[in-house]
């Protein structure tokens, strides 16, 4: 019961956050890992704390993120969960990013990318090998952007996932407009554009279907109470 409670409440907290009830989801993520605390879990607690990163980096207040982050570090490497330091090391590099900390940021994205290259997880790995194209993009290397790019593309083709190559070619387009071959760009930002889309169109599909199974839930939830309050008269 404790621990549905705790997922329940991180969930609500995601929901919160995605619609950028900042305040709330800080709330919602504090309860949640306090709960995971008493059931001394690692993982529980490493999500928590990094949602927490989350809410301060939407905030801009970086400096709290990146402790955030590196508490959930912390509980991530407890617990051996390699996905979950990668996926630390890439969000403090998103941090390092956005502060114009570019040698600091390339860092921690090469780390995430080596301890994700010996894991099977292609979907996580493409975090990382992304990540570090775009930071070589940013510093003008473009010999290992190529690189990375390319290694993104091809695998994310062969796994099929359009959000990753939906990425892949807006970083394509802006390296295009880097080096003014515009023609190349426009393509590439169609690309991208038609690959969001379809991304989206299969989220609102997915919304929809978990709109209506939970529908029908309460419906036969409902039903049963029903029943179990006319047997009680009887």
């Amino acid at each position: 019961g404790t621990k549905n409670r705790v997922v329940s409440l991180n969930g609500i907290g995601n929901i919160s956050l995605t619609l950028g009830c900042y305040n709330d989801a800080e709330e919602y993520f504090r309860e949640a890992l306090k709960g995971e605390a008493v059931l001394n879990s690692q993982i529980g607690q490493a999500i928590n704390y990094a949602n927490l990163g989350a809410i301060f980096e939407k905030r801009q207040q970086y400096d709290s993120a990146h402790i955030y982050f590196q508490k959930s570090l912390g509980h991530n490497k407890m617990a051996k969960s390699d996905i979950g330091i990668g996926l630390c090391l890439i969000h403090l590099g998103e941090i390092y990013e956005k502060e114009e900390k570019y040698d600091s940021a390339k860092a921690e994205y090469q780390k995430a990318y080596e301890l994700m290259d010996q894991i099977s997880d292609k979907w996580h790995w493409l975090e990382a090998c992304i990540s570090i194209a775009r930071i070589h993009l940013i510093t003008g290397n473009s010999a290992e952007f190529n690189h990375y790019i390319q290694l993104a593309e091809s695998t994310a083709t062969q796994i099929k996932s359009p959000e990753h190559l939906a990425e892949v070619y807006l970083l394509k387009h802006d390296c295009n407009v880097k080096h003014n071959n515009h023609k190349l760009a426009l393509a590439h930002y169609k690309q991208h554009k038609a690959l969001q889309d379809s991304v989206q169109g299969v989220k609102k599909a997915n919304r929809y279907m978990d709109i209506r199974l939970g529908h029908e839930q309460n419906k036969n939830a409902l039903r049963f109470q029903q029943m179990e309050a006319a047997s009680k008269m009887e």
